[in-house]
């Protein structure tokens, strides 16, 4: 099994690996659902196209309108969650991330832009939660309770989902993931104009990581603040597979190349250098705010 193999190599050098869970709902294609049109809470069309060059085999083209979920599909997607976890820990996984950010499916349900349900899975903060926190306890009764784990972007409009009250939402979202004993949460903050980190780290009792813009100064200290206990590095893990080493020896590093993001091929995946073989013209300080290089 590959994900066994990938395990076993984590566990090889002393780490740990939890594996992230995602469902696009109605950011998805025809193309990629034999013809069938994708799945959301509510027919609410997303006015967005791609931004990049993605490798899904989709055109540059507006994305379709949806097809509502019935309450029977809701708990099929339930259960699909559920044996995804499954899976992993069967490969050997130290957990799973539920990708609740970034306006995909769970984040579509807590949107009141994108979820007009008057069922059990709509209206009020706690049945747009619903969907989930059921992800949550589907997913850790069939493991367990730390074998499971979230990520939030609370008030991201990211892929057009808009809060009317993102903070009454996210604080009582928080409150009950926190009551559930999960492995961590994790917020990443895009700017949205409220103090997200401060206002919800003091409603989980578990570990929380954030992520999001900082550098090699900036997470030191909002850990030294103890306003996280972990700090995600995303575009400068890219670029630098051997991030780890240059943070922990104040090593420069290299900056990212966003037009190779989400592309197919060697380049931007397995073509970034360690710090030894770095180009030096592609350098900077880790602990100033990361620059990529453009186009």
């Amino acid at each position: 099994m590959g994900w066994r193999r990938v395990a076993d190599a984590v566990h090889s050098e002393g780490g740990i690996i939890f594996v992230q869970i995602m469902h696009a709902g109605r950011m998805s294609d025809p193309l990629l659902l034999d013809g069938e049109p994708p799945v959301a809470p509510s027919a609410v069309q997303p006015q967005v196209r791609e931004g990049y060059d993605s490798p899904w085999p989709r055109p540059k083209r507006a994305y379709g309108m949806p097809r509502p979920l019935t309450h029977a599909e809701i708990l099929k997607v339930i259960d699909e969650h559920r044996d995804c976890a499954v899976l992993a820990k069967r490969a050997g996984l130290n957990g799973v991330e539920i990708h609740g950010a970034a306006g995909y499916l769970p984040m579509q349900f807590l949107s009141t832009n994108t979820n007009l349900r008057t069922d059990e899975w709509g209206g009020s903060v706690e049945r747009r939660s619903a969907f989930l926190l059921a992800l949550v306890d589907a997913m850790a009764a069939a493991t367990s309770r730390e074998f499971v784990s979230v990520k939030l972007s609370p008030g991201w409009m990211f892929n057009q989902v808009e809060d009317t009250d993102p903070v009454a939402t996210y604080s009582w979202l928080v409150s009950q993931l926190s009551k559930r004993g999960i492995a961590y949460l994790q917020l990443a903050n895009y700017g949205v104009g409220w103090d997200v980190y401060g206002k919800l780290r003091r409603l989980f009792e578990g570990p929380v990581i954030v992520g999001v813009g900082f550098n090699r100064r900036s997470a030191a200290q909002i850990i030294a603040d103890r306003g996280a206990d972990m700090v995600a590095f995303g575009q400068a893990y890219i670029a630098n597979p051997d991030l780890a080493e240059r943070y922990r020896y104040g090593w420069d590093i290299s900056r990212p190349k966003p037009a190779t993001y989400y592309t197919q091929g060697e380049d931007g995946y397995i073509d970034y250098s360690v710090y030894s073989e770095s180009d030096p013209k592609n350098l900077q300080s880790a602990d100033e705010a990361l620059v990529p290089l453009m186009a």
